[in-house]
C-alpha cells in the first residue's frame, strides 16, 4: 500500500512509488521464460501503464488541450498554444514523431552515455562531456543560473520527451536512459556550442602532443548570412536569408519547426535534436541568422609541475594537482566495454598530460549555464534593442549574428565571450600554465564587440570570415580600432570574397537578385585559394601526354560548381587527393594550398583514373558525380566546398565511385520585410520534414533542395489551419 504523507506533493510520491513499482514490473518480466510468455505479456502491459501513469504525473502542469500542432503540406509542424511551455511541449513531441532516433542520440550523449550506443565515436563525445565538468557545473548552479520562466520551458521538453518514450517503448535506443531531465537539456546547450568555439580540437592537440600545429577555425566547414536594406534594395525592402552550413544528417542536422503562442513567441525556424527553441530564424517583426566565428575563445597552459607530476606551482605556490577520473562504457560488438581515462582539474580549468607536460584549458562554455536563458531572450526579442539585450547576457560563448526588422534595421555582431586579457602575453601561443597574470576572470563588454548597424551602402554579410569585411569597403570596420589581445579573425574565405564580387558594385539588386547570389557556386577571381592553385595552370599539358587532357580540362574550367559543368568533377577529385596527402581541411580551403608541382600532377593523375575506372570517361559532369540521395531518392547535386551554395560530399557503400552530399547547404530561409513587418517568407530543407521512412516528407523537399527552390511558407493562422493536412493534439 502506498502511504502518502501529509503536505506532500502527490505528484512527487506517486512520481517515486510508480518508479519502484515500474522497476520491479521490468526486473519480474525479463527473469520469466518462455513458458510464461502470456504473464510477461501482463507484465510489460503493466510497466507500460506504470511508466505512462509516472510520466503524466510529471507533465502534469502542461495541458495537452491547450497545444495544437497543425501540420503543413510539407509536414512542417506548425505549433500553437497558450503559454510559451506548452509550446515547448509540443515542439518537443512533434520533433520525437519524425527523429526520435537522433533526439535520443543527443540525450545519451547530455548523460555521458554515448559510447554505449554509438561505440568509439560516441564515447568519445561522453569523454569531452565528463572532462569539461558540464554535469557538475549544472548540477551546483542549475536552481540560481537558469531563469525561472525557462525551467519551466525545460520541464516540458523533458516531459514531452519521457512520454513518448513511455508510449513508444519499441523506439526506445536504451531503457534506462529514460527520464531525461532539465539538467540534461542544459549540459546540452552548453556542450553544444562547447563543439562548436575549437574546444574539442585543443583536447585532440593535447593528446596528440601536436598543439604547435593547431589552427583556429580549420575543424570548420561554414555557413552563411545577408542582410539588406533599402539603400542597396531596388524596391526599398528589407531582406534577410539564413543559411547554415550544416551536416544534412545526424546530431547537427536541421528541423523546421513554427511556434505561435498567447505568450508572444511567434517565429519559424531550425532546431536542433534536443533542442526546444528556435536557433535561428524569422519573426513577425525580425528575424536573425548565425554563422560561426573565429575569434579566440579558447587559452590552453602549459603547467609548471614538480619531478612525479603531483603539483603544480601558481604563484610561487605548489598546488595539488586534483585527479579526475572518467569512467566510459564503450559498445564493441555485443559487449560493453568498461574504461577509465585520466584527466586533472586545475585553477584553469580541465587539464590533461601527454608526453611534453600537464596542459590545462579554459573557455567560457564550461564556465557558465545561462545560455539557455540567452536563447529564450533572443527568442521573444521584438525589436534591434531588446535583441542586443538578449546579447548583453553575454551566455553564448562564440557566434556571428546578422540581423534584420521590419524598421529597415540591418546588424551585424561578432558575438561572443572574449577575455580580458594581459597584453604582455601571446595570447596564440601556449601560454604560462604558473600565474593569476594568464587566468582571466572578465568578459569584453559587449560595446566593444564587433559590430555595424545600419551602413550606408545597405547590406551586411558574414560568411565564417573576417568581421572587418562585412559591408562595402568604405562601410567596413577597421582592425586597427580593436585590442589585439581579442584575437578577431583577420582573413577572408572564398564565399566572401565571391559575395563581395556580387554586392560591392554601387548597383541595387532585386529580391531575385538576393537569392541568386546565395545559390551562386562559382568561386572568386582571387583570393589565397585561388592564388594557390597557380601550379594548376603553369602545367605544359604537352610535358604529360598521359593526363594532358585532364590538365587542359582543369585549366579551362570556369570555377563553377553547378551540377552539369565537366570540369568541375575533375577539380573536385584533384582537390580532395590534395587535402587528404597533405592532411588539410576547411582552414587551408581558405588560405590557400601549400602543395608542390609534383602533387598537383600526381592529384590530376588519380582524378583521371578515378574517374575512367568509375565513369569510362573523364567527360563527367558534377551532378552526375556528386549525389543527394536519401531513401530511394537519387538526384545531382550542386557545390563545393567553400562556394556560396557549398558542399561538402563523401564516397558511400555502393556508391560505384559516386560521392554523396553530406555537410554544407542544408536549411534555408529567405524573408522580406516591410513597414508593416513580414511580408514574404520561403524556406526549404535538405530532405524532409521527418527522418521516418514511412513518412511521405521523408524525401519530399528533395528536388527543391538540389534544383535552389523553396517553399512558401506564412504566419497567417487562418492559412495555415485551412491548408494543414493534419490538426492534432500531442499523443
Amino acid at each position: 500500500m502506498i502511504k502518502i504523507k501529509k503536505n506532500v506533493n502527490f505528484f512527487v510520491v506517486f512520481n517515486e512509488n510508480w518508479r519502484i513499482f515500474r522497476f520491479f514490473l521490468q526486473f519480474r518480466a525479463r527473469k520469466l521464460t518462455n513458458k510464461h510468455s502470456e504473464l510477461k505479456k501482463a507484465l510489460l502491459a503493466a510497466w507500460f501503464f506504470a511508466s505512462s501513469a509516472c510520466l503524466w504525473a510529471q507533465e502534469a502542469p502542461f495541458k495537452r488541450e491547450n497545444i495544437t500542432i497543425a501540420r503543413d503540406q510539407w509536414g512542417v509542424p506548425h505549433i500553437f498554444s497558450k503559454t510559451d511551455a506548452e509550446a515547448a511541449y509540443g515542439i518537443a513531441w512533434a520533433h520525437c514523431e519524425d527523429d526520435f532516433k537522433t533526439i535520443q542520440e543527443m540525450m545519451l550523449i547530455c548523460k555521458a552515455r554515448a559510447g554505449e550506443y554509438m561505440g568509439v565515436n560516441g564515447a568519445v563525445l561522453d569523454f569531452l562531456v565528463r572532462f569539461t565538468g558540464l554535469r557538475q557545473l549544472v548540477e551546483q548552479r542549475y536552481d540560481t543560473d537558469v531563469d525561472p520562466k525557462v525551467k519551466t520551458l525545460l520541464e516540458a521538453s523533458c516531459a514531452a520527451f519521457n512520454r513518448y518514450a513511455a508510449r513508444h517503448p519499441e523506439q526506445v535506443l536504451i531503457k534506462d536512459a529514460f527520464p531525461v531531465t532539465p539538467k540534461d537539456m542544459v549540459v546540452g546547450f552548453n556542450f553544444t556550442v562547447t563543439l562548436l568555439n575549437g574546444f574539442p580540437f585543443v583536447v585532440q592537440h593535447i593528446i596528440e602532443n601536436k598543439l604547435d600545429e593547431y589552427k583556429e577555425g580549420f575543424f570548420v566547414r561554414g555557413s552563411n548570412a545577408f542582410a539588406a536594406n533599402g539603400n542597396k534594395t531596388i524596391d526599398g525592402k528589407t531582406y534577410l536569408c539564413t543559411n547554415s552550413h550544416q551536416p544534412l544528417e545526424g546530431l547537427f542536422s536541421w528541423y523546421e519547426v513554427y511556434v505561435d503562442t498567447e505568450e508572444g513567441w511567434n517565429m519559424l525556424g531550425g532546431i536542433w535534436p534536443g533542442g526546444n527553441m528556435i536557433f535561428h530564424g524569422i519573426g513577425k517583426e525580425l528575424g536573425w541568422a548565425c554563422t560561426l566565428n573565429w575569434n579566440d575563445f579558447v587559452d590552453f597552459y602549459k603547467l609548471e609541475t614538480d619531478r612525479r607530476k603531483k603539483q603544480y606551482k601558481f604563484d610561487g605556490e605548489w598546488k595539488t594537482l586534483e585527479k579526475v577520473k572518467i569512467p566510459l562504457k564503450v559498445k564493441v560488438g555485443p559487449f560493453k566495454l568498461k574504461i577509465v581515462r585520466q584527466a586533472y582539474q586545475t585553477v584553469y580549468g580541465p587539464a590533461l598530460k601527454n608526453k611534453s607536460g600537464v596542459y590545462a584549458i579554459r573557455t567560457s562554455t564550461i564556465m557558465d549555464i545561462r545560455l539557455p536563458n540567452q536563447q529564450y531572450a533572443l527568442n521573444k526579442a521584438q525589436n534591434l534593442d531588446e535583441f542586443k539585450n538578449a546579447l548583453r547576457m553575454a551566455a553564448l560563448g562564440s557566434v556571428n549574428f546578422v540581423y534584420a526588422d521590419k524598421n529597415e534595421n540591418i546588424y551585424y555582431v561578432s558575438n561572443g565571450c572574449i577575455p580580458v586579457r594581459d597584453p604582455a602575453y601571446d595570447w596564440k601561443k601556449i601560454l604560462p600554465g604558473n600565474t593569476s597574470k594568464t587566468l582571466w576572470k572578465s568578459y569584453v563588454p559587449f560595446e566593444r564587440l564587433p559590430q555595424l548597424q545600419n551602413p550606408p551602402c545597405g547590406y551586411l554579410f558574414n560568411t565564417n570570415h573576417t568581421p572587418f569585411n562585412v559591408t562595402c569597403k568604405e562601410n567596413n570596420l577597421k582592425a586597427e580600432n580593436f585590442d589585439p589581445t581579442m584575437g578577431i579573425q583577420q582573413y577572408d574565405n572564398n564565399r566572401s570574397r565571391r559575395y563581395t564580387e556580387l554586392m560591392d558594385n554601387g548597383k541595387k539588386i532585386s529580391y531575385d537578385d538576393f537569392k541568386r547570389f546565395k545559390y551562386d557556386v562559382k568561386y572568386p577571381d582571387y583570393g589565397a585559394f585561388i592564388e594557390s592553385l597557380k601550379p594548376f595552370y603553369d602545367l605544359k599539358a604537352e610535358n604529360y601526354p598521359k593526363i594532358s587532357t585532364a590538365i587542359r580540362k582543369i585549366q579551362t574550367w570556369n570555377k563553377s560548381a553547378d551540377i552539369h559543368n565537366k570540369d568541375a568533377s575533375m577539380a573536385l577529385l584533384a582537390f580532395m587527393y590534395m587535402f587528404k596527402k597533405l592532411k588539410a581541411g576547411s582552414y587551408e580551403v581558405e588560405t590557400g594550398l601549400k602543395a608542390d608541382k609534383k602533387l598537383f600532377v600526381e592529384s590530376i593523375a588519380y582524378a583521371q583514373k578515378y574517374l575512367l575506372k568509375h565513369f569510362k570517361t573523364i567527360d563527367v559532369s558534377l551532378g552526375e558525380l556528386q549525389r543527394h540521395i536519401k531513401g530511394n531518392v537519387n538526384l545531382p547535386m550542386y557545390g563545393m566546398p567553400d562556394v556560396l551554395g557549398a558542399m561538402f560530399s563523401e564516397k558511400f557503400k555502393g556508391g560505384k565511385g559516386r560521392r554523396k552530399s553530406a555537410a554544407g547547404d542544408s536549411y534555408i530561409q529567405f524573408a522580406r520585410y516591410g513597414k508593416n513587418g513580414l511580408e514574404h517568407i520561403e524556406t526549404v530543407n535538405a530532405y524532409g520534414a521527418s527522418n521516418n521512412r514511412d513518412s511521405r516528407h521523408y524525401t519530399d523537399q528533395m528536388a527543391l533542395f538540389v534544383n535552389q527552390k523553396t517553399k512558401t511558407m506564412t504566419f497567417d493562422r487562418k492559412a495555415i489551419f485551412e491548408n494543414a493536412e493534419r490538426v492534432y493534439h500531442p499523443d
